[in-house]
């Protein structure tokens, strides 16, 4: 991982040249001499690479001559040439407005605004490339590249390079830009091929030896990238970016002293940058000025409050300073940002531990151990969570391992007592003190020896009435005798003395849940998560009941609490997530899931699972491909991560990849049952009957009668038109488990047996069950439209509006249906199905009709039928109802071609039966 992002260095170096030069002139000289004769002098100084002497000749040529300019376009130049970007441009402007062409002095503008991060500026330049040569034209637009990658338009900014190599193929500039477009999109081979073009036509050309370096350094090659850097540094003509990118590597190599000599260097000049005083801090750091590095760090956030790596350091530092309190506050604060600095584990490890997140702390005391297994604080800390948590076996050894290295330790003596009792070890109690017999008791209490436990623990609390932990024990005790009533009465007087002790707490509340008080366990949590917001467990304790409770938006609420309090924890995020689907609340789902990491994603695969089922929701399948695609390679060996990815790939048409996933994911586990289904239907859709037959017998052996193995049987004997052996397995299914798409399966199994009345009563009782269910409804309106039952299609059509008032389908048909009640209401709901569905022929259609029934000479009304007819010119039906419009308005020819491409497309189809006498009865005349 890089620590800094050199790529985005703004270029603000800052360099000092020394104008005063003492240069050893002769009494004459500066009266004789000519502004042309001091030029002479700056070129030759510039041949040299002698800026300094240069700068003081061009600035003496116009003190000859102040508007000589050649000699305000040169010394623009050096100015380019030394690094001074401000300067640059101040003397370019002042060429031009002297009379400089602007299209000489462009590609010097351009980079004297790149140069101050002016990229914008660069873009609105007017000039016109054709006015200067080929090789200018290549570099002004490659400068204009560079301008557009900076402002993140990779595209134009190719294209601007591709331009200018099409002009100059050499242009060093423009297969500059092409090499780092080529990096940027990852293919650093390619880009070092391009590169070298440049190293070996242009050696000393500095800004393509830094690019090396951003490329090596992409590629973690260290010690590559700072030789890369060292040869820009060589070849630079001033201080430049590459010395603090050289710095950032030499701190990822840890060599300070040579990090020092290059921080040291970039402060001599003057330059300010959060980079550079956080490398300082580092270097002090290193060397124990723990002071100065305290000093360095805050300059470095004054600089950029964000810099999370500062923060970081700056809680290292206060902990050594001794100022702890300074230090855990810090820490409280980085709980949100990506550390993955081992020298701060133990601290953050510390802080998470205070605030309850034990899981968020292990993983950081882990992390600390995995580098410095040998450090006590961790091994301490650590093994004082296990144990509290109850997994003494796991704290057993790290007590032991930091015994080992300070054995005079009593805390360390009394954890070794706790995870011996706890693993069962026999342990020496003789001293008899209330600490011994306390874990005597505990020890007790986890053989099962309760109404021992119990009077213990009731001695105990009537020698130190005033302590919490003889109740709890006493509670715990209580519990193992089936005492729910007497460990409710300890609970209490716990919490009477410390009103939010988090195991009486807890456990009070867990009770009630359990005994069913609901209210009273929501009340208990409440109070104590609102002095221990941070809880993780009993966050997610309470949200489950506030669902139980019906207040499914409180417990929504919680977590994004939650959530915002300690950003940092996944289990919170992952019950959010989960709640977010659960609720249908999709959007959010996908906010939440965006702003995580790729590695957070890996730890906790579930959202991945989540997020590809929202956006395949969303029909946006591509999205859900790559979700299940990343979620099915984290987890392989996963069957229902198969079947996910079976599934989109399904509804994407790759059906040979499908079918390998199903494949794979009964192979995975057979008892997987969607995948199993899946392999039914799958064989279905591809018209391989008898297999699916074996498939779902060996399916109904496996499975038995369940209700997803009873729908798909019975959908399987629907399609193969074994009607009565539907009904059947249907019926069975939906007493099981009543769904609507089992519904609808034997609503029409029932349809199509003629029994139309039970048809009905189906599609009633799952209405029932669902009343908004939108799939029930529409068939329910459509089989009264069958039965010519149009009233009561009309009714249902309006009753989906009252719930989904968008819904095209019933808006086209309660427009038509309403027609004869109330023709300019039904135009209404035909305009705005028109408005929701433009480009839908049928809704075209319907207001096509509606219109010319209100007048038959509406122009808008043909103009509509005859957009209908070009969206669905296979559809006879529209091109039908184009026809009589043809002929009511006594357009008589064209309404023949019309009614005879009906008639020779489907002879027998009753839509030309109906052309066919309409035709018959047309007058001869034409229009």
């Amino acid at each position: 991982m890089k620590l800094v992002d050199f790529m985005h260095y703004k270029r603000n170096i800052l360099i000092s040249l020394l104008a005063g030069v003492l240069v050893g002139i002769s009494a004459c000289d500066g009266v004789d001499r000519s502004s042309e004769e001091y030029l002479e002098s700056a070129q030759v100084y510039l041949d040299k690479n002698n800026f300094a002497s240069a700068v003081v000749e061009l600035k003496s040529a116009l003190q000859q001559d102040i508007n000589n300019v050649e000699a305000r376009n040169l010394l623009g130049d050096v100015y380019l040439q030394v690094g001074k970007g401000e300067d640059a441009e101040k003397e370019i402007r002042r060429a031009i407005s002297l009379g400089m062409s602007p299209s000489s002095g462009a590609t010097s503008l351009a980079q004297a605004l790149l140069l101050q991060g002016e990229f914008q500026q660069v873009l609105d330049s007017p000039v016109e490339l054709g006015a200067s040569s080929k090789t200018e034209q290549a570099k002004l637009l490659a400068l204009r590249g560079n301008a557009h990658l900076a402002l993140g338009n990779l595209t134009i900014a190719e294209n601007s390079y591709d331009r200018a190599l099409s002009l100059d193929g050499n242009s060093r500039y423009a297969l500059m830009g092409k090499a780092r477009m080529k990096a940027t999109r990852g293919d650093f081979d390619g880009a070092k091929v391009i590169a070298s073009k440049v190293t070996a036509d242009a050696p000393a050309f500095a800004p393509i030896w830094e690019l090396l370096g951003d490329i090596e350094l992409a590629q973690d090659q260290l010690d590559s990238a700072e030789a890369m850097y060292t040869k820009a540094i060589k070849q630079g003509h001033y201080l430049s970016e590459s010395t603090l990118k050289r710095a950032g590597v030499r701190l990822q190599q840890e060599d300070y002293v040579a990090l020092k000599e290059d921080t040291d260097t970039l402060i001599e000049a003057g330059y300010q940058s959060p980079h550079l005083f956080y490398f300082k801090g580092r270097v002090d750091f290193f060397n124990k000025a723990y002071s100065d590095a305290e000093d360095a760090f805050k300059a470095t956030l004054e600089l950029n409050s964000k810099f999370w790596p500062a923060k970081v350091y700056l809680a290292s530092t206060h902990l050594f300073l001794g100022q702890q309190q300074q230090a855990l506050d810090l820490a409280q604060q980085l709980q949100s940002d990506a550390s993955d600095q081992n020298y701060l584990k133990g601290l953050l490890g510390a802080s998470y531990a205070n605030l309850g997140q034990f899981s968020q702390a292990k993983k950081s005391l882990n992390d600390l151990l995995s580098v410095n297994p040998h450090n006590v604080f961790a091994l301490s800390l650590l093994a004082q969570i296990l144990l509290n948590e109850g997994d003494a076996e796991e704290a057993l050894p790290l007590v032991i391992r930091a015994l080992s290295i300070t054995p005079e330790s009593k805390d360390l003596q009394r954890n070794l007592k706790v995870a011996q009792m706890m693993s069962g070890e026999t342990i020496d109690y003789s001293g008899g003190d209330f600490s011994d017999v306390f874990l005597k008791a505990l020890g007790g209490l986890r053989q099962g020896n309760y109404q021992q436990v119990f009077d213990t623990a009731q001695s105990l609390h009537k020698e130190k009435p005033g302590l919490a932990d003889p109740l709890n024990l006493r509670a715990a005790a209580q519990l193992g005798l089936g005492d729910l009533k007497g460990a409710l009465k300890s609970f209490e007087q716990v919490l009477a003395l410390e009103p939010n002790n988090p195991t009486a707490a807890k456990n009070l509340a867990t009770i009630e849940w359990r005994m069913g008080n609901l209210e009273r366990a929501e009340s208990v949590l409440s109070r104590y998560l609102h002095d221990s917001p941070k809880d993780e467990a009993a966050v997610l304790k309470q949200v489950v009941i506030k669902s139980q409770l019906g207040k499914v938006e409180e417990g929504t609420a919680l977590l994004r609490e939650a959530l915002e309090k300690s950003p940092e924890s996944a289990l919170i995020r992952v019950a959010l997530a989960q709640n977010y689907f659960d609720t249908g609340k999709y959007s959010q789902l996908l906010t939440l899931t965006s702003n995580i990491s790729e590695s957070e994603l890996a730890a906790h695969p579930v959202l991945l699972a989540l997020r590809g089922k929202v956006n395949l929701s969303r029909n946006e399948q591509i999205l859900a491909q790559e979700d299940f695609k990343t979620y099915l390679s984290l987890l392989p060996e996963s069957a229902h991560a198969h079947f996910l990815y079976a599934d989109v790939l399904a509804r994407r048409g790759k059906k040979q990849e499908a079918r390998k996933q199903l494949e794979s994911a009964v192979n995975v586990d057979s008892t997987y049952l969607p995948a199993r289904l899946g392999m039914v239907k799958m064989h279905v859709h591809q018209n391989e009957l008898k297999l699916a037959e074996t498939k779902m017998k060996k399916l109904k052996q496996d499975f038995g009668e369940t209700p997803a193995v009873l729908a798909l049987d019975g959908w399987l004997a629907l399609g193969k038109g074994d009607l009565i052996s539907a009904e059947k397995s249907l019926s069975a299914a939906i007493k099981l488990t009543p769904s609507s798409e089992v519904s609808l399966l034997l609503f029409r199994s029932l349809w199509l047996q003629g029994e139309y009345e039970r048809a009905f009563s189906v599609l009633n009782a799952g209405l029932l069950q669902s009343p908004d269910e939108l799939a029930l409804l529409e068939e329910l309106a459509a089989a009264h439209l069958a039965r010519g039952e149009d009233g009561e299609g009309l009714k249902i059509y309006r009753s989906i509006l009252d719930t989904y008032p968008n819904h095209v389908l019933a808006l086209n048909n309660t427009a038509w249906l309403s027609r004869e009640q109330n023709l300019g209401e039904a135009i209404a709901y035909a305009e705005r199905a028109r408005e929701i569905a433009p480009g839908a022929a049928s809704v075209a259609d319907t207001l096509a009709m509606l219109l010319s029934l209100k007048d038959v000479g509406s122009r808008r009304a043909l103009d509509l039928l005859q957009e209908a007819v070009k969206m669905a010119p296979s559809d006879q039906g529209i091109q039908l109802h184009y026809a009589e419009l043809l002929v009511q308005r006594k357009m008589y020819a064209q309404a023949r071609n019309v009614l005879k491409a009906i008639i020779v497309g489907s002879p027998d189809s009753p839509a030309a039966i109906q052309a066919a006498g309409t035709l018959k009865n047309l007058p001869d005349s034409g229009d």
